[in-house]
């Protein structure tokens, strides 16, 4: 009873539990042997999934055991443990993907036998789907967004440009450490254009010569940008296409001390300035 009574007190509040920034998620999804709607099959996991999915900085932030999960054979330091466990951060979901994915599991439930529902109840589906458009309109009022050392490529980045206008306040968006090529940062470009960025971090990944001149030839189209990290990366061994976004950031009045191409000039940089470059 005392259970039934606060999940009905704090239904209402459901979709907040899951976007905290400082709210840890461990999703447990192993199911009993034998049973046909596994954890990816439910509405509801969906909904936690999508909404932990979408937490600001959630590195470190949620993490997944299956059953595969046994403490005999757990890495005996706890920093590995979680390290194994860690979910892997993917592009945020709006809305729309939200509902493409509740979409594609009742497909899949339909050829069970017997048939599955992705939702017991036939009224959550039009209750979890609000709810998650009502933490997306919070969700998306975010500054920042950080995607570092995540291991995401051209696949990843080109999602994140198909919805990136959605957040009309974004000031700085991180994506250093991953094996973003010159295809993924094109189609990145060109979704900043006319943005409110100010800080892009696309250190150490795999843009090329091609990259750096998308990003250059993006620049005219972004004045509110102000910091542009592209160190260690392919181009920046390429003196031509170093020149030319040189010479793109200075043609429109950018600090050139604030485009950031080698590692040592990183380092200066940000013993410098570091307020500068921090989204409060």
């Amino acid at each position: 009873c005392l259970h039934t009574c606060i999940h009905t007190c704090m239904h209402p509040y459901i979709h907040t539990y899951f976007t905290k920034e400082h709210t840890t998620v461990f999703r447990f999804v192993a199911v009993p042997v034998g049973t046909q709607r596994k954890y990816f099959h439910r509405g509801w996991t969906a909904f936690e999934t999508c909404l932990a999915g979408n937490k600001a900085f959630q590195d470190d932030k949620v993490f997944t055991f299956t059953e595969f999960l046994d403490p005999k054979v757990e890495p005996p330091r706890l920093a590995h443990f979680w390290k194994q466990h860690k979910q892997q951060s993917l592009p945020p979901c709006s809305p729309e993907r939200f509902s493409e994915l509740l979409w594609a599991c009742e497909q899949q439930v339909k050829v069970f036998r017997p048939p599955e529902k992705v939702f017991t109840d036939s009224n959550d589906k039009a209750f979890v789907t609000t709810k998650f458009r009502l933490a997306w309109e919070e969700q998306r009022a975010i500054r920042e967004l950080e995607f570092k050392n995540v291991g995401w490529e051209d696949a990843e980045v080109t999602q994140l440009a198909s919805i990136i206008t959605s957040f009309p306040k974004l000031e700085a968006l991180r994506l250093t450490g991953n094996k973003i090529t010159d295809a993924g940062i094109e189609v990145l470009m060109t979704s900043l254009v006319n943005s409110t960025l100010r800080i892009l971090d696309l250190g150490d990944n795999a843009i090329g010569p091609a990259g750096l001149n998308s990003i250059a030839a993006a620049l005219p189209s972004m004045p509110a940008l102000e910091f542009l990290f592209a160190f260690a990366n392919p181009c920046c061994k390429d003196e031509t296409a170093r020149w030319q976004v040189t010479t793109a950031w200075g043609a429109v009045g950018k600090d050139k001390q604030c485009l950031i191409l080698d590692h040592f000039a990183l380092s200066s940089q940000r013993n410098a300035e570091p307020a500068s470059a921090v989204i409060h």
